[in-house]
């Protein structure tokens, strides 16, 4: 019964559904491109070629993002 509503309510808003998804696929790009980063940072500290210890971290009220002002100097 619910498949039936939801196709129903797709048929009847088209606009809509292509904007949900659009920014479902935005939410999920945006989940991976953070646990790449992660474990891109990971890495990096454990080469050595990063020090988050001593970079200064903010957070974003609006996002609820941590961020660290990080220098990494290109090798």
């Amino acid at each position: 019964f619910l498949l039936l509503v939801w196709e129903q309510l797709q048929k009847e808003s088209p606009e809509f559904f292509k904007k949900y998804y659009f920014h479902c696929e935005l939410a999920r790009q945006i989940e991976m491109f953070n646990i790449f980063l992660g474990k891109q940072v990971s890495l990096m500290v454990e080469n050595g070629d990063l020090d988050i210890g001593t970079a200064p971290c903010t957070y974003n009220t609006r996002t609820k993002i941590f961020l660290w002002i990080i220098y990494c100097p290109i090798l």
